[in-house]
């Protein structure tokens, strides 16, 4: 089935003006935050923009003298390929591209990037980045379980404020992932006369938020403004309270893997629809949040905290540290387990313990609730 790469060969002819902006275009412009344009894209606004097929040119150029820069790219050997796809294709080729921000800050637990697509006939569009290969970047996701706002939420609503003194016009913004929940946050807690400006929030199979978030004034003012899209196998798109009218697509991967957007399947200028998430989606949702409700505050902290503290111990900085050398980093994730105090490696035990007896004791009731739903576009309930 086709993907975003056939989209440009069927699609990448016509400029926006022959053909206006469309979901598809959101999904690519989503992927803008996750390349490294740093050096190359000014971090403002009011700065020089640079042509797309102008950065996509240094960074390739970068690559092949460092080709370790290739390896960060969250979305596979793909992403090189495809970028310059995009820089050849009338379509992209005249986006301007500025405000690029990337920030990692170990003392924040923070990991933020954002990028400001600009393109002669279409609002702009602000691209929030979700979580990149750095491990201060996955923490940061845990720490959501425990408070909001996170510091990249905090970052996201300064940028969009910021960014709104000189896009005066309406503003397209989204991200994949991580990226989407900012994209949402941002909106709902920018200064209140930029969102009149906000023509579409793109959420893009994003972490929700918590009640507290869900039913705020804030978030109520720009929930009908949200364009919510998660795969079939969705785990991530549906942690927390999520966007309740959201749009189920299809994916040619399976299971975790549909997280990744080369994988969403494409029809024309829509993605491919269908009725419900999985039964796999529904239980493995249920499973991770009834393990969430049976945690409380101080629990929750603990857990993260010191599975952080293993890791950090260990010395992996990246997602790539697990997987370079397997056995050796293995051997050192085992002996930072060593160095926890007994309190804490027993809590460690202890809430791992609860996640397997929550699916021993509930997966056959869950997957009965998932067999006996009213009618097939029924979605999972919220769970707070």
């Amino acid at each position: 089935m086709a993907n975003v790469f056939d989209y440009l060969d069927w699609r990448g002819d016509l400029g926006f003006r022959a053909d206006p902006f469309n979901v598809v275009d959101n999904i690519i412009f989503s992927m803008f935050s996750y390349y490294p344009f740093d050096g190359i894209v000014n971090d403002t606004l009011d700065a020089g923009a640079v042509s797309l097929p102008e950065a996509a040119k240094r960074l390739i150029e970068l690559i092949k003298k460092d080709p370790s820069i290739e390896r960060e790219f969250v979305l596979g050997h793909r992403q090189a390929d495809f970028l310059t796809r995009l820089a050849e294709t009338p379509r992209y080729r005249d986006c301007t591209l500025r405000g690029y921000v990337n920030k990692i800050d170990i003392c924040r637990e923070m990991q933020f990037a954002v990028i400001t697509i600009l393109t002669p006939e279409t609002p702009p569009y602000i691209s929030f980045r979700g979580t990149d290969s750095a491990i201060i970047g996955w923490k940061e996701d845990f720490n959501m379980i425990l408070n909001y706002p996170i510091p990249a939420q905090v970052e996201a609503v300064n940028y969009l404020n910021d960014a709104a003194k000189y896009l005066e016009e309406e503003i397209y913004i989204g991200g994949h992932s991580k990226g989407g929940n900012l994209a949402v946050y941002a909106s709902a807690f920018c200064n209140e006369p930029i969102q009149k400006h906000i023509k579409t929030i793109y959420s893009n199979d994003a972490p929700g938020f918590s009640k507290q978030i869900i039913t705020s004034d804030q978030y109520k003012a720009i929930e009908a403004k949200i364009d919510c899209y998660i795969p079939e196998s969705s785990v991530v798109g549906l942690l927390f309270e999520y966007v309740k009218n959201y749009k189920v697509v299809k994916s040619s991967e399976s299971g975790i893997m549909q997280h990744d957007p080369f994988s969403w399947e494409i029809q024309g200028k829509n993605m491919v629809h269908i009725n419900s998430v999985s039964k796999h989606s529904i239980v493995v949702n249920k499973m991770l949040m009834k393990w969430l409700e049976d945690m409380n505050h101080q629990t929750r902290l603990t857990f993260v905290e010191t599975l952080y503290d293993i890791v950090n111990d260990a010395n992996i900085k990246s997602v790539h540290d697990f997987t370079d050398n397997k056995l050796k980093n293995a051997a050192l994730l085992i002996k930072s387990l060593h160095t926890v105090d007994n309190e804490s490696k027993k809590m460690l035990f202890k809430t791992f313990s609860a996640l397997f007896d929550v699916a021993k004791n509930n997966i056959q009731s869950f997957i009965d609730v998932g067999e006996s739903r009213a009618g097939a576009d029924e979605k999972p309930r919220q769970i707070s």
